[in-house]
């Protein structure tokens, strides 16, 4: 009983790292056109820099 304590709490250590791992984030804002409008469904593009990936999304209003 004793090692499969020992085993339970060294998996539950051992795991702690991971959740380090997870990044998320958030752009919040509104596009607006150049008299300051607001441009409904607005075609996003977001790059990282470092590793040149990208994500496109449409706005929401």
């Amino acid at each position: 009983m004793l090692h499969l304590l020992v085993l339970v709490v060294a998996a539950c250590l051992l795991s702690l790292p991971l959740a380090a791992q997870v990044r998320s984030s958030a752009i919040t804002g509104t596009v607006t056109d150049s008299s300051g409008a607001v441009v409904p469904a607005a075609a996003v593009v977001v790059t990282n820099q470092e590793t040149n990936i990208s994500l496109e999304v449409r706005t929401t209003g």
